[in-house]
């Protein structure tokens, strides 16, 4: 045969000259190389993601010649702090021991060892992101009691409440999803993260500079008398500023809590709105005008989703819906969908947070109202 003189054992080497490479030179260098992770299940468009990190890091040299490949990396490095520490227990090798517990201990904060009064010890571990987050662990000494530490994340992302997983948050749990009921019970929560400090307040300055011209626009297209507004983050009287720039004649606010939450009505007459109760989750009002019968209206703000208090919620429609003397209309923002197609985004919810919602609202005697009915009418 013709190429029976070949020798085709595949145990045979290859020997490549080292100086040939060396001429023709190589455009990898794995020293001008920037490597992450996403901490999302959710999809990464890789060109916007390449456009993005283009403007962030481009070193002069290699501009016009962007790259990238996917490489899977599963740990990260956290700054923690262990708090609930007895004195004399603040020491390197303690560090190293809860260090190692929580996955790899890369530095320890000698700060911590020379301040008698820190109420913590910090240390630098690389955490495995596909196990749950470890929250507080017990440690004790030889003859002494055991005593249990809290950790602290700082700069921590997105994570689970439920399963404890960074890079996605309660609404794409599949752990959460696969339930047929949620008894609510979170071990995780955000006593994990630490807050981040700011260099300054604005209390809502933003806010009122970015989304103001937007509810202009709003109020002169659809010709709005009454005006709900949730989640305003300021207090209560800088809504006035807001009544007066968009032109209503009266306004109740409730103020924010912490950095969230916040809610405000506005009217124009001849509109004239009496206050029948209010919590940071609602503004409950009666509405007289003229011409039409009274009615009554809530403007709602559901328990935040990752806080575990979505039964709260689902509650607090029923006690509102026990005063049934006056026709009522509530909106806002529920937090909760009654159908996957309600939803824009691809993550669904779970059959039980749906079933839920919706009980809740057929118990009411509620009747969903259409999109294209609001804005015709």
């Amino acid at each position: 045969m013709e190429h029976e003189h070949l020798n085709l054992d595949e145990e045979d080497e290859i020997e490549i000259p080292e100086e040939e490479l060396m001429k023709e030179g190589s455009t990898f260098n794995p020293e001008l190389c920037l490597v992450g992770r996403f901490l999302t299940n959710k999809p990464v468009w890789e060109q916007h993601m390449m456009d993005h990190m283009a403007g962030v890091w481009t070193p002069p040299w290699e501009k016009g010649k962007r790259q990238s490949k996917c490489h899977l990396i599963n740990t990260v490095p956290f700054w923690v702090q262990v708090h609930h520490l007895p004195a004399g227990y603040i020491s390197k090798t303690v560090g190293q021991n809860v260090g190692d517990y929580i996955g790899e201990l890369l530095d320890y904060d000698e700060k911590n060892s020379s301040d008698f009064w820190r109420k913590y010890m910090g240390i630098r571990v690389m955490v495995d992101v596909r196990k749950p987050l470890p929250k507080s662990k017990k440690i004790k000494k030889k003859g002494a009691e055991a005593i249990i530490v809290q950790l602290q994340y700082e700069k921590l992302g997105r994570f689970c409440y439920y399963c404890g997983i960074l890079g996605h948050t309660e609404d794409s749990c599949n752990k959460l999803y696969s339930l047929d009921d949620d008894d609510e019970t979170r071990k995780w929560g955000l006593e994990l993260r630490i807050e981040a400090r700011r260099k300054t307040s604005n209390d809502g300055g933003r806010w009122r500079r970015t989304e103001v011209p937007t509810l202009c626009d709003l109020v002169q297209k659809y010709r709005a008398d009454v005006i709900f507004l949730c989640e305003t983050l300021v207090h209560a009287n800088k809504i006035e500023e807001v009544r007066v720039r968009l032109g209503f004649d009266a306004s109740f606010a409730v103020d924010r809590v912490g950095r969230s939450g916040g809610l405000a009505i506005l009217w124009k007459h001849p509109f004239d709105c009496n206050l029948i109760n209010f919590s940071s989750n609602f503004i409950n009002i009666e509405v007289n005008h003229p011409t039409y019968p009274k009615w009554r209206f809530t403007g709602f703000y559901g328990y935040r989703p990752d806080g575990g208090r979505r039964h709260d919620s689902w509650n607090l429609l029923r006690t509102l819906a026990q005063d049934n003397s006056l026709p009522w209309c509530i909106m806002g923002d529920f937090n909760d969908i009654l159908s996957n197609d309600d939803k824009r985004s691809r993550v669904e919810h779970p059959p039980w947070r749906i079933r839920g919602f919706r009980s809740a609202v057929q118990d009411n005697n509620l009747t969903d109202l259409d999109r294209s009915y609001c804005q015709k009418y």
